[in-house]
């Protein structure tokens, strides 16, 4: 079991903000995202807490950029399927 916390400035995770400023493939628009970033405003923010079940580990070696290559609908049939 993984257990991970994410905190959103207020402007994307709340009703009536902004979130399609995130919904992209963020290698692609690192750049929209410094601007999105610096322009703010960072706070409040909210505390998203999410647990997840780990169902395939793979060692793919370190610096290996392939790893995280395409965004999530890009990926093959099948591949968040794959289990050990």
């Amino acid at each position: 079991m993984v257990h991970g916390t994410i905190f959103f400035p207020q402007w994307i995770a709340g009703e009536g903000q902004h979130p399609e400023k995130t919904i992209c493939y963020q290698n692609d628009f690192i750049e929209d995202m410094h601007r999105f970033r610096d322009e703010g405003p960072a706070y409040p923010y909210v505390i998203v807490s999410e647990f997840a079940k780990v169902t395939f580990m793979e060692q793919c070696g370190p610096d290996n950029d392939a790893v995280i290559a395409q965004a999530p609908g890009q990926l093959p049939d099948g591949y968040l399927d794959r289990t050990n």
